[in-house]
């Protein structure tokens, strides 16, 4: 990872960044989008009632689980 344009590991940033970051950094996920444009149209998607952010617009795409490609996620 990248921080302040030096590679560094993520528990080595944990030191130098105060708690409130340091919580959000180990709860972050790594998600995909694909942009899918096809005669001048966008694919876009709406999400379920049932789920959260019921109804709102996306683009396809979602979590990338361990072992997985991003590139294979989108």
């Amino acid at each position: 990872m990248v921080y302040n344009n030096q590679y560094i590991t993520i528990p080595e940033m944990a030191k130098s960044i105060n708690i409130t970051e340091r919580a959000y950094l180990y709860y972050m996920l790594h998600v995909t989008c694909a942009i899918i444009e096809h005669q001048g149209k966008v694919l876009i998607c709406q999400r379920s009632a049932s789920m959260k952010l019921s109804l709102k617009w996306e683009f396809p795409g979602g979590k990338v689980e361990t072992g997985e490609s991003k590139e294979k996620n989108a």
